[in-house]
């Protein structure tokens, strides 16, 4: 009560009037109702003390009126009260005008809140200001509503910006259509504009899309759904883009469209990439077809024909030819396809001085050359002034090489600008020319085979009467058929296998090398450390005593040890030359195996040299124990098989035991992995049409052996864990691996299954008892099998780069 009449007090004497108290006392009680705090500050003295503050103000700011009344309202700012509201402040109280600012301020406990403040000054009669009334709200709610808003707004910014989407409408029926900044930075529009009509719309559109996109929007207007549509649009810079847009019609009381109302995204890098995709798969498409029309076609120019054909609709350039080079280093224009807006030069004579001096050889170490324009290639003039003859301002050249001779050169021209020409552009031509190789030779075997088939009718004409001569001619041409066959099987083969074969015997070749140095030198090196020692010990007999500089030198370096030592250390040097070697020659012969056409192999061979090069991980090691290989060979005839093939089956097959078996010691103990040690088991055998030759107990079934063997049957067992039953009926599937991710592909046992049975003909099996172990039967028939598939030829060319698998238990 005490403090309320004080207030009062105060408001009489501000006042200035001794009217009725019961009025002053009613404009008190309106004051101190209010939820706004009110103050009252004394204009006439210095600094503007506050004479009167009502009950919401010390509600709002936790002071009472003691601790307020005298002060300046300064006391409530803080460090981070904006400084341009208090200037605000300050200019109004200076001249006397009303402000409104929004400026924090702080509590008596120091918590913030956000004060909207109003001013208005009072005058007396004579139009002076006497007081000054400041209201103020709290609105902290509303600015955190404002805050909130601002950083949802934020947030679903960033989300657009990272979608590269935006927020568009379409108001039905004043044809205005709107959109989100991400929208105007999309289709180009500048930012703040004004809202564009339905027309201007689609004037952004791709002409090619703008009837479709139309149809779909009414369509949607008129009968409802979703929209989607995926099309193109031409920015301003006249760039085009890809878009899909999004969106669903608001309809009033009365089902009547309102608005169409959706969102539109930037999917221009995931077209590229989906078209980049379609490219390749062209011209893969494009390389296989050719292949295919080499081995059912000998007609070279059909084929060269076809070739230039397809490169140039796939490329979409000008004009593709086919130059063929003479002897003399002039050439002419074999082949040509050539768009009907350019000049045809099928049949041209080149007689170019500058390109048989300069780059012939550049082209016979296989050189290729991609010009995006002529005039700024840095290109000698002559050959500037030769291609634009022919209307070129861009062009693209592999050789095609039979063997290290220059046949001639695959060109594509683009006459209509210049053109920077993509990697797979380039690699395209490069894998065409192999094919185009491939076929110059086939071609070339089949011009000799009917020169030497004509000159062999001539013989048969003359020798006619002697019949043993005609039928030893029949036998020898029908020979050199073969051969022809089977040399056009290799050509067209060695391409496929060229990367695998690089590949291993590149690695067997770069360490050959150094080792062949190592191991050539040792001998002599032997020999000069001999040598020495035996000079040395004249030395010693002769000088017994030497001086003593040689005596601290002797010790120093120990020389009695070194004498000893010296031909341990060549010994040693020695082993390990030998054992590098042994490891390159089962590469080699790893490598050399892995070719495209069935040949007489020896079985044991293959697994020896497989077994040889994952030797390093059947070792002991101080992590992992060792691995024993248990090999049970029979007596095996040479098998007809693809044996690179063949031997990655078996690498599958071991690889996978041995990552059985370190995963399962993993989980033992160390006595029980001394208790039972790890084991691979490896036999051979012969199976007839009535069962194995050899059983189980390793004796000779006397019933079978006058029976010819059908089939070779390899086994291939561990002593692990063993597969679990339902895991078993899917190990054979594609891309199945209990394996975690990164640590297989799940190809290795479905590629093997592929190459047994497809490939040969023959069978793979899995019989596995959890606990007990797992053993993988494989059975290859001796008799030659004919029959290929496409996917076994994909097997062929996929085995080698599959990471070996087996099914962890």
């Amino acid at each position: 009560m005490a403090s309320q009449q004080a207030r009062f007090g105060a408001f009489q004497d501000f006042t200035g009037h001794q009217g009725d108290k019961e009025t002053l006392r009613l404009y008190d009680r309106a004051m101190a109702a209010t939820s706004c705090g009110i103050t009252i500050s004394d204009a006439i003295q210095p600094h503007n003390p506050i004479i009167y503050c009502n009950p919401a103000f010390e509600r709002i700011t936790g002071y009472s009126a003691a601790e307020v009344l005298g002060r300046n309202c300064r006391f409530l700012q803080g460090p981070d009260t904006d400084p341009a509201a208090v200037e605000q402040i300050r200019q109004a109280l200076r001249t006397g005008e009303g402000c409104v600012v929004v400026l924090k301020n702080y509590r008596k406990d120091g918590t913030p809140f956000w004060n909207e403040l109003t001013i208005s000054p009072v005058c007396d009669d004579e139009g002076r200001i006497t007081q000054f009334i400041g209201v103020q709200t709290d609105i902290t709610e509303r600015k955190q509503a404002q805050e909130r808003e601002r950083e949802s707004e934020a947030r679903l910014r960033l989300t657009l910006n990272a979608a590269k989407m935006g927020v568009w409408e379409w108001d039905l029926r004043s044809e205005e259509v709107s959109g989100s900044p991400e929208v105007e930075s999309l289709f180009g529009i500048a930012s703040g504009s004004r809202a564009k009509s339905y027309e201007d719309y689609l004037k952004c559109v791709h002409p090619d899309d703008c009837y479709r996109v139309a149809l779909e929007m009414a369509r949607v207007v008129k009968e409802g759904g979703n929209l989607n549509s995926e099309y193109r649009i031409i920015t301003p810079e006249n760039t085009v883009r890809w878009v899909v847009s999004m969106g669903s019609v608001w309809r009033d009381e009365r089902g009547e469209g309102v608005r169409l109302m959706g969102t539109v995204m930037d999917i221009t890098e995931r077209k590229l990439a989906e078209e980049a995709s379609r490219q390749q798969f062209l011209r893969e498409r494009l390389v296989g077809a050719i292949a295919k029309r080499i081995r059912a076609s000998l007609n070279l120019e059909e084929v060269l024909n076809t070739t230039v054909e397809e490169v140039r609709t796939l490329l979409g350039t000008d004009r593709v030819l086919i130059y063929r080079l003479e002897p003399d280093g002039d050439g002419v224009v074999a082949v040509e396809s050539v768009g009907e807006d350019w000049m045809p030069i099928l049949g041209t004579n080149i007689k170019d001085p500058c390109f048989a001096k300069n780059c012939v050889s550049p082209y016979q170490q296989g050189r290729v050359r991609a010009i995006e324009d002529i005039y700024t290639a840095g290109i000698q003039q002559c050959h500037v002034d030769l291609l634009a003859k022919f209307q070129v301002k861009a062009n693209l050249v592999v050789p095609i090489l039979q063997g290290e001779h220059l046949w001639g050169l695959l060109i594509a021209h683009h006459c209509s600008e210049s053109r920077k020409w993509q990697e797979s552009e380039v690699m395209l031509l490069k894998q065409l020319s192999v094919q185009l190789a491939i076929a110059i030779g086939q071609s070339t075997l089949f011009q000799q085979l009917s020169t030497e088939l004509v000159e062999r009718k001539a013989a048969e004409a003359a020798l006619r009467q002697s019949e043993a001569q005609l039928k030893e001619q029949a036998t020898q041409l029908k020979q050199t058929l073969h051969e022809l066959k089977q040399t056009q099987a290799q050509l067209i083969q060695s391409e496929k296998m060229s990367s695998l074969g690089q590949l291993v015997a590149g690695v067997a070749h770069e360490i050959n090398n150094p080792v062949s140095f190592i191991y050539g030198n040792l001998a002599p090196a032997s020999q000069y450390a001999k040598d020495l020692l035996n000079l040395l010990k004249l030395y010693q007999k002769y000088l017994p005593k030497p001086p003593e500089e040689i005596q601290e030198e002797a010790d120093a370096i120990e020389l009695d040890f070194l004498i000893e030592d010296l031909p341990k250390l060549l010994a040693s040097m020695k082993m390990g030359a030998d054992r590098i070697r042994d490891l390159v020659l089962s590469l080699r012969n790893f490598s050399r195996h892995d070719q495209a056409q069935k040949k007489p192999v020896d079985i044991h061979e293959g697994i020896d040299n497989t077994i040889l090069i994952l030797q390093h991980r059947l070792k002991e090691e101080c992590s992992r124990p060792p691995i024993q290989i248990i090999k049970e060979y029979g007596d095996l005839p040479e098998v007809d098989c693809y044996a690179g093939q063949l031997n990655q089956v078996f690498m599958n097959l071991i690889s996978n035991a041995i990552d059985a078996l370190e995963e399962y010691n993993s989980k033992r103990s160390p006595e029980e992995i001394n208790r039972d040690r790890s084991k691979i088991t490896i036999s051979t055998s012969l199976k007839n049409e009535q069962g194995s030759i050899k059983n189980e107990f390793d004796f000779i079934n006397p019933s079978l052996v006058n029976i010819a063997p059908s089939s070779v049957i390899i086994r291939i067992s561990d002593n692990g864990p063993g597969i679990p039953e339902a895991i078993q009926q899917r190990i054979f599937d594609p891309f199945f691996t209990t394996k975690p991710v990164g640590q297989g592909t799940g190809l290795g046992l479905s590629i093997s299954y592929q190459v047994v049975v497809e490939r040969h003909g023959g069978q793979l099996k899995c019989v596995s008892t959890p606990g007990k172990g797992t053993e993988f039967i494989v059975e290859i028939p001796l008799q030659k099998v004919e029959q290929e598939s496409v996917l076994g030829a994909y097997c062929c060319l996929t085995s080698v780069s599959a990471t070996p698998q087996r099914v962890a238990s």
